[in-house]
């Protein structure tokens, strides 16, 4: 969050300014974005937070179309221990941070495995900082079509063929398919529907709007109806697992009655 600070600082941004934030669809990495003090600082700092289709990173996410990721998993491959300083100012904020971590949960980390996480970090640290630069980054988003943003580029990265007829349908329908998106935090097959844009789901199969968050097509995880509805899902699921637990501690508890001593 801080570092969304630092670019606002940097750049000059306005009060009202917005930061999207894109991560990947997994669902381990979408459930810290829905708790309540995180969503509360979201709100404060006007971060936006949206994750892409799922297993679409490959064309989706910057990071992975371009150079970024590759370049830093090729240093770090050939990376010995002794081209990673195991001092200066990170490492001890590292150690400094495991401290503070082993003080609030009363947890004393085994001295090998306190050494190999510092040693993680700071291999990761230096394949990112030797590999990746200003340049590597914006042709990555520039790759990808997100920014600058280009309709042309972004289906060209498309795998599914798509007719003429199609392409040219939703280039025309795009402000208006963004406004639904902006709105009510995805786009539904409805939504597609009525903008003319044909069925993207075989007829015999799950449709994708009835998906978890995670299998989605592209999500504003911050959005207010998409939070109550998932939240409204949650409850449901939490409400049929008590239902369940109750019903096989009575069945339980009648056979047991029931059983001769």
């Amino acid at each position: 969050m801080g570092f969304v600070r630092q670019l606002e600082e940097f750049h000059q941004l306005s009060e009202d300014a917005v930061t999207w934030f894109q991560l990947d669809g997994e669902a381990i990495q979408i459930e810290p974005f829905l708790k309540d003090d995180v969503l509360t600082l979201l709100q404060q700092l006007k971060i936006v937070v949206g994750k892409p289709p799922a297993s679409t990173t490959a064309t989706t996410q910057p990071l992975d179309v371009g150079n970024v990721f590759r370049s830093s998993k090729n240093v770090i491959s050939h990376l010995t221990d002794e081209q990673v300083p195991m001092n200066g100012v990170l490492y001890d904020a590292l150690k400094a941070g495991i401290k503070a971590y082993e003080a609030e949960t009363k947890h004393k980390l085994k001295q090998g495995i306190e050494q190999k996480a510092v040693k993680a970090i700071l291999r990761a640290y230096y394949a990112i900082s030797t590999s990746v630069n200003t340049f590597t980054i914006t042709k990555s988003f520039r790759a990808c079509g997100v920014y600058p943003f280009s309709y042309a580029q972004i289906m060209r990265q498309c795998k599914t063929n798509i007719d003429k007829q199609t392409l040219a349908t939703i280039g025309e329908r795009l402000p208006e398919l963004a406004e639904i998106i902006r709105v009510n935090g995805q786009i539904t097959e409805a939504d597609l529907d009525a903008v003319g844009v044909g069925h993207t789901v075989a007829p015999k199969k799950k449709n994708k709007d009835a998906n978890i968050i995670s299998k989605r097509r592209s999500v504003i995880l911050t959005n207010h109806l998409i939070l109550n509805a998932e939240f409204d899902r949650r409850r449901e699921v939490a409400v049929k697992k008590t239902t369940a637990a109750h019903k096989k501690a009575t069945k339980l508890a009648r056979a047991a009655a029931a059983t001769p001593v």
